[in-house]
């Protein structure tokens, strides 16, 4: 994060809005479960895919609280569809602009 926040400053930019698509670990398993199934991927089974879950959430969180603490976080619902995921973006992005 402090890498970024030098390369917007030496161009003089900044972030008006950080966007954190949020879904249920359980659900983002039972996805994830299936899309290996799907393609064959053996290698993708439940305990590496909580793994990479835990290791998301370990290296994220600090991210995401800096973000918060600067209210520029705005958390989207990710499951769903992907036009009504897309809408939800998009919505939060013109509440963000809009503010």
């Amino acid at each position: 994060m402090d890498y970024l926040d030098g390369i917007l400053a030496n161009s003089e930019e900044k972030l008006d809005v950080v966007l954190q698509l949020t879904a249920d670990d359980e659900e983002l398993v039972s996805r994830l479960l299936g899309r290996a199934k799907e393609t064959g991927r053996s290698d993708d089974n439940e305990a590496v895919i909580r793994h990479r879950l835990d290791l998301y959430h370990e290296q994220t969180e600090a991210v995401v609280a800096k973000y918060a603490e600067r209210g520029i976080l705005t958390q989207v619902d990710g499951i769903g569809g992907i036009d009504e995921v897309t809408d939800r973006v998009m919505q939060a992005i013109k509440a963000a602009q809009a503010a």
